[in-house]
């Protein structure tokens, strides 16, 4: 069941499928606004967009740590890539500012890179079995039935 939990909250863990299904809902709804934002440029209404852009980003932060949660680690794990991006990002406008424009074009394709394998990283990494101290593993493994096991022998 999705709930604004499920994209307001930092708090617990979620599995591989459960986060690969929000990302794709945050993408798609970052592809849109980004869209409509880019149509209205010019227009006051650009910054309703731009707000909607800035909670969406929020989402997928809250998402990404809540899987870093579910792999044991604290979700400050996280400032790594961030910080690696925004690094990449200020050099590339410092390159871009210093001379062509074009310069800053391996530092985008860089922080794209990066952002990409942060999230191949964390939706392909099996998540720990065992409860943690960020909560009860969202995976929970079937059951074994011993009683089904003594009345089919």
């Amino acid at each position: 069941m999705w709930t604004w939990a499920t994209f307001f909250s930092s708090k617990g863990r979620i599995g591989r499928k459960r986060f690969w299904a929000v990302i794709g809902v945050l993408v798609g709804a970052m592809i849109v606004t980004e869209l409509v934002a880019m149509s209205l440029m010019g227009s006051p209404l650009v910054y309703i967009f731009v707000a909607v852009l800035l909670v969406l980003i929020v989402a997928s932060l809250n998402n990404q740590i809540k899987r870093i949660h579910d792999l044991g680690a604290s979700g400050w794990w996280l400032l790594i890539p961030i910080g690696l991006a925004l690094l990449l990002g200020v050099l590339g406008v410092a390159s871009s500012l210093a001379g062509d424009p074009a310069d800053s074009v391996p530092f985008s394709g860089l922080n794209s890179l990066v952002m990409l394998a942060q999230l191949i990283v964390l939706g392909a990494m099996p998540g720990k079995a065992d409860d943690n101290r960020f909560g009860p593993s969202p995976v929970r493994p079937p059951m074994h039935d011993e009683t089904a096991e003594t009345e089919a022998a």
